[in-house]
């Protein structure tokens, strides 16, 4: 005998998520102005060599990465697309211990030149 598992529509399982439905529009216009000051701020780190600011444009990256997520998971209402979405702030232990090194890095190169 075949067991048969109910089929939950989207939008209860959208509910169940987010507890609203989100508005697609607000989370496209998030993902862009996210994207924009992340291509500036890699545009100013390269600019000034400030290497340890990296951080800040990867952490803008898993912003825009979360914000695509939700609106695929509007049209797409899967729980790995949440799970995804709410993957990317993990990574800031290694992100704070990168800025760390590149920061020490650069204080470094610093005092070789003062000195």
């Amino acid at each position: 005998m075949a067991s048969t598992t109910p089929e939950i529509p989207p939008e209860v399982l959208i509910m169940a998520i987010y507890h609203e439905i989100p508005n697609e529009r607000a989370a496209l216009a998030a993902a862009i102005l996210y994207g924009i000051a992340t291509i500036v701020m890699i545009a100013l780190t390269i600019k000034t060599r400030s290497w340890f600011m990296i951080t800040v444009a990867v952490t803008g990256l898993f912003q825009v990465l979360g914000w695509c997520f939700r609106v695929i998971i509007l049209h797409d209402p899967k729980l790995i697309w949440y799970i995804l979405q709410e993957a990317p702030p993990t990574p800031s232990r290694p992100a704070q211990r990168l800025w760390r090194v590149l920061a020490s890095r650069q204080a470094l190169q610093q005092t070789k030149h003062i000195a």
